[in-house]
């Protein structure tokens, strides 16, 4: 079965409303602010025992974007120095369990944006 697609928006307009934006007017936040995603954090991001086990230290840093009714998507875990490859499960499962965040906007319209959380960890 074959669908087609119609729209009143040409494919530009199309293109330019569903882009990315990396430096919107007003970030992405998360509700409450940052001592609520602290909390979150806190709460939900539970450490590896393989990554405590091995003097584990590096970097991870979460990319994801704040689509415009506040969902994340399109994850991706970019990981520097760990050598603790359940740690990027674990910071994947993280992730998918937030709540909305509170959308970017560019000239008071919301945005689909890009976010990145970068962490350093440190287990010696």
């Amino acid at each position: 079965m074959h669908f087609e697609t119609f729209s009143q928006k040409t494919d530009d307009q199309m293109s330019r409303e569903d882009s990315v934006v990396e430096f919107p007017d007003v970030e992405p936040s998360y509700p409450g602010g940052e001592l609520e995603l602290q909390k979150f954090i806190a709460k939900n991001l539970n450490f590896p025992v393989d990554c405590l086990d091995s003097n584990f230290y590096g970097r991870i840093e979460m990319i994801f974007i704040v689509e415009k009714d506040g969902s994340i998507s399109t994850i991706q875990i970019n990981e520097k120095k760990s050598g603790c490859v359940q740690l990027v499960e674990e910071a994947t499962r993280f992730l998918m369990l937030m709540p909305k965040w509170n959308p970017g906007e560019v000239e008071g319209v919301k945005k689909r944006v890009l976010v990145r959380l970068p962490f350093n960890i440190c287990f010696r």
